[in-house]
């Protein structure tokens, strides 16, 4: 085998490869193997989610593992959102490198935060983020919502299962997950050798904003650190 080493990038829920972009850019002018594929049913068509379950997206980013963990010696997952989640059930179930997580939910939807941006929206007459909440794009099939619910709570049980090494990213105000949920997956995750690292900004989609340079950045020496001794 080549002493490659992958990364399996995995967007989130109801998005595409796009919000993850900037980072697979990084990872290939940096000479690692990256894999970044469409999750099942997150096309155009809504309807294409609506007949997918939560197991159906874990299987798509699951297939692509398999190829990284059997053409690399070395194999991280960066798991944007519910692609977090995502690379925490395959990291128990497969020997990794390491794990990244990219406000990733356990706590979702910060309405204090979404309540502060509408009034700055009208205080302003800015209305960028009442757009963006009222955008046809944020709406996804009820069922789907329910296996999004499903898989969070499922995930919430693997945490303390975790024994990659982890880092953690969040930014602060985003809207869309809770920064407390950062703190969830540390305080759990007792087995794995786990670091947080906080934005002020960035919002959820974080890889597309002003910070991605950082996040970008730590997310770099995160990957070329050498892991910790065992214990």
């Amino acid at each position: 085998m080549d002493q490659k080493t992958g990364c399996l990038v995995i967007h989130g829920f109801g998005g595409s490869i796009r919000e993850v972009e900037p980072l697979v850019s990084a990872l290939e002018s940096q000479g690692y193997m990256t894999s970044c594929p469409a999750l099942k049913g997150h096309t155009a068509n809504r309807k294409d989610l609506g007949a997918t379950n939560w197991k159906d997206w874990v299987a798509s980013a699951e297939e692509e593992l398999l190829c990284l963990i059997r053409d690399c010696s070395k194999v991280f997952i960066c798991g944007f959102s519910m692609g977090g989640l995502i690379g925490m059930h395959l990291a128990v179930k497969y020997p990794l490198e390491g794990l990244i997580t990219i406000n990733s939910p356990i706590y979702y939807l910060d309405f204090k935060k979404i309540a502060s941006n509408i009034l700055f929206d009208l205080r302003t007459k800015d209305y960028s983020n009442i757009r963006r909440y009222l955008k046809p794009s944020n709406r996804v099939p009820f069922k789907s919502m329910l296996n999004f619910r499903d898989l969070v709570r499922t995930t919430i049980k693997l945490i303390p299962s975790l024994e990659s090494r982890l880092l953690i990213v969040q930014a602060i105000d985003d809207d869309v997950v809770h920064h407390k949920s950062a703190g969830y997956i540390y305080t759990h995750a007792v087995k794995a050798d786990r670091e947080v690292a906080t934005y002020v900004r960035g919002g959820h989609v974080i890889l597309l904003s002003d910070t991605a340079f950082s996040v970008i950045s730590d997310i770099m020496s995160f990957l070329n650190r050498p892991a910790a001794p065992a214990r």
